[in-house]
């Protein structure tokens, strides 16, 4: 717990976190507005497709389910956890936003992703074990 306390303590927002706030809130109220349609403007393999494919999927994958947290095979140093979305039945690689929830969890990023499932890797040196104690889940 001492690693992140160390880097926690004395930061502040910095605008790129504030933006990021901001775009999650949007896209949570989003469904909410009376009205409002979801337009897809681009995607990451450049195509476009009709309105009613674009889907948003969101959901929780927790630290104890089917794939937990492991020590990475390619990253040394680093903890991954798989998260299998082929529920969501996107037809293409989506874009995922991934944060980890709990107290003293570490930042991770987003690798591999497919249409359906993606990877991620913590971003800091720790070991799956500790990721696990910590109960990190990721949303």
């Amino acid at each position: 717990k001492q690693w992140y306390q160390r880097r926690v303590r004395g930061t502040t927002p910095t605008p790129v976190m504030v933006h990021l706030l901001v775009l999650f809130l949007l896209v949570l109220l989003a469904p909410t507005l009376h009205g409002a349609r979801l337009r897809v403007l681009s995607t990451p393999q450049g195509e476009t497709h009709p309105e009613p494919c674009a889907v948003i999927c969101s959901g929780i994958a927790r630290f104890d389910g089917d794939h937990s947290w492991f020590d990475s095979y390619h990253s040394w140093g680093k903890a991954t956890k798989t998260v299998f979305i082929d529920d969501c039945k996107f037809v293409s690689k989506p874009l995922v936003t991934v944060t980890s929830q709990g107290s003293g969890c570490p930042g991770v990023v987003v690798h591999d992703v497919k249409y359906y499932r993606f990877a991620v890797y913590t971003i800091d040196d720790v070991l799956a074990e500790e990721v696990n104690r910590h109960q990190c889940d990721l949303t």
